[in-house]
């Protein structure tokens, strides 16, 4: 089978990595891909035999917005809505995607991890830059790490000495640090979806349904511009 997945998102293409596998399971399997996401699709462990694909046609496709509409309609997790789309059974908990890399150890696992950023939220879904820049001077004893991608973030975004700036790196260098981490702390954005499917602790500002939702996240569930430093303080602490 020849399958278009051509979704150019981190979040949205880890919400399909469990549908892929499945498939898989019962045929061979080519997918035709986005570039940006070429990284994160060599991350798919191998004993799947999951191919890149040049082809230009395709035996069956994606479909984000059809899957979003289910997901919302049915209050069901994207993941689930593309099992659906897809014409498998919808599983009852949701998958966790798989991905497989080298660790590399560190013995610095002092810091949390923030992302703020994201490319599909509207503001009202983003918790401002000024809170976030109390939030980690409230906390000048903790040490942060901010992911971002310099196409599209603005690494000035925190100005605090206690706060790194980690963009562009490759996903391998995203998971091995996210996984040696104190946990993430984010809106729902693409590092939120690789926090579930690497079982790491994540800090979730959210104000949307279930299809977004990292499903073992710590949440901040109300809306976002009514959260408070104290409260993520003490949610932290």
């Amino acid at each position: 089978m020849i399958l278009k997945n051509d979704i150019g998102l981190i979040g949205d293409f880890i919400g399909t990595i469990p549908v892929m596998i499945e498939l898989s399971k019962n045929t061979s399997l080519e997918v035709i891909i986005h570039p940006e996401i070429e990284q994160l699709f060599d991350l798919i462990p191998k004993r799947y035999n999951i191919k890149k694909s040049n082809n230009s046609h395709y035996d069956k496709a994606f479909d984000l917005i059809s899957a979003f509409r289910f997901a919302d309609k049915h209050n069901l997790h994207m993941i689930q809505a593309h099992y659906h789309i897809m014409g498998l059974e919808i599983p009852k908990n949701i998958p966790r995607p798989e991905l497989e890399f080298s660790l590399k150890y560190s013995n610095d696992k002092g810091y949390y991890i923030i992302a703020p950023f994201s490319r599909s939220l509207p503001d009202n879904q983003k918790w401002p830059k000024e809170m976030w820049n109390k939030l980690i001077a409230s906390m000048p004893n903790e040490r942060f790490i901010i992911f971002g991608n310099s196409k599209y973030d603005d690494p000035e975004f925190i100005k605090q000495p206690n706060c790194s700036v980690c963009f562009d790196n490759k996903f391998e260098t995203v998971c091995s640090i996210m996984k040696q981490s104190k946990g993430l702390i984010s809106v729902v954005t693409g590092i939120s979806h690789l926090a579930y499917a690497l079982s790491v602790k994540n800090y979730l500002f959210v104000n949307q349904g279930m299809w977004g939702k990292n499903p073992e996240a710590i949440y901040m569930d109300k809306n976002i511009h009514d959260i408070t430093v104290d409260e993520v303080y003490n949610l932290l602490k």
